[in-house]
């Protein structure tokens, strides 16, 4: 096998390989700053964040539109691997990977000590959890980001196999 890691290129499996998904929906947002309240010498000003779009419900796993998914995905949900400015492929929830031979299966090392907002802990199991139900239950147009997935499955508690 080969071993990547930190900025070595992914291609399109870093769309499908998101716990959740991958990268946020951003259309009709803007964000204004309001500083007509604060001075010239004051460092504090406020933040207007403003969407186009009204939110029609907060489950956006079977809901459509970008409002809900575009303050969510990046505030509340967390990715195996992320892309940066420059197009480069980090670490998120996954601290290091391999890709086959065959470029079909990417086996994900964990970060270890990672908990949800409950307590519980992050493992194999519940990223593989994640990825599945978002291919196999999510019904709006999010979910075709893990199109190229077949199975997610934890092959120990750390380490997170995908196949493409």
């Amino acid at each position: 096998m080969r071993r990547f890691r930190a900025g070595r290129a992914l291609g399109s499996l870093a769309m499908a390989a998101a716990v959740g998904t991958v990268s946020a929906c951003s259309a009709g947002h803007t964000a204004v700053v309001d500083t007509s309240q604060a001075d010239s010498d004051s460092a504090s000003a406020s933040l207007t964040v403003a969407s186009t779009s009204a939110a029609t419900s907060l489950d956006f796993t079977t809901t459509g539109g970008a409002a809900i998914p575009a303050v969510l995905m990046d505030n509340v949900y967390e990715t195996l691997v992320r892309i940066d400015e420059d197009g480069s492929i980090t670490p998120g929830l996954a601290t290091s990977w391999e890709i086959s031979d065959d470029a079909r299966s990417y086996t994900f090392h964990l970060r270890k000590g990672v908990t949800f907002s409950n307590g519980d802990a992050f493992t194999a199991e519940t990223a593989a959890f994640s990825i599945n139900y978002v291919r196999e239950k999510w019904t709006n147009g999010i979910s075709a980001a893990m199109d190229p997935v077949a199975k997610a499955t934890a092959t120990d508690e750390h380490t997170l196999k995908v196949r493409l």
